[in-house]
């Protein structure tokens, strides 16, 4: 789902390495900045992992991934229109595996689960097992 990238955080985008804190010398990526911010929110640290959503928006990640992000926080703020307004957004332009983030984040399971029964037929069957093998 999220794609590594391999250049490290620049200076343009952040001025220290929101993931070890580092000077950029360190190879920590905008990946792991996204997993860093997703482990505050997990530990409850919404303000801490604010601070870091700005270096995932700035990224080069894939949008929908960024789109997640914020959708992430909304919700850990208690933000619920904005999270429907990133839903919407995210549901236009996302593919499969993160419009189906976004449906268990927001608590709808039956979303979720039928976003994969729309391959279920044997035109379906190669699209859909690049989500079980892969």
């Amino acid at each position: 789902m999220l794609s590594r990238v391999e250049a490290p955080l620049s200076e343009e985008t952040c001025s220290d390495c929101v993931f070890c804190g580092r000077d950029h010398s360190c190879r920590c990526t905008f990946h792991d900045a996204y997993q860093a911010r997703q482990a505050l929110l997990w530990a409850g640290e919404i303000d801490a992992a604010q601070d870091v959503l700005g270096k995932v928006t700035a990224s080069n990640l894939q949008e929908d991934i960024r789109l997640l992000a914020e959708l992430r926080q909304s919700c850990a703020e208690q933000k619920y229109n904005e999270a429907v307004r990133l839903r919407d957004r995210i549901d236009q332009m996302g593919g499969l595996g993160v419009r189906w983030h976004v449906a268990q984040v927001v608590g709808d399971s039956e979303g979720a689960d039928a976003l994969p029964r729309s391959f279920d037929s044997t035109e379906g069957l190669p699209h859909l097992l690049q989500y079980m093998i892969g």
